[in-house]
């Protein structure tokens, strides 16, 4: 039997460097998150159903 439920979840960068944090993305996805099970599997991938932009991406993340 599977349950569904409802996860509100809520995520944030922050950059403790001394100067600019520079990411490089090689495609639309810029995160993802996994669900997993008590003994560490993983039950869940937020991407596995979802299709990304074929693109490359620079993000700047600056200090704090």
């Amino acid at each position: 039997m599977r349950t569904r439920a409802v996860i509100s979840l809520r995520m944030a960068l922050e950059n403790w460097t001394r100067g600019p944090l520079q990411l490089r993305f090689l495609s639309g996805q810029l995160f993802d998150f996994a669900i997993r099970d008590a003994s560490g599997g993983t039950v869940y991938f937020w991407s596995a159903n979802n299709l990304f932009t074929a693109e490359v991406r620079e993000l700047t993340v600056a200090e704090r």
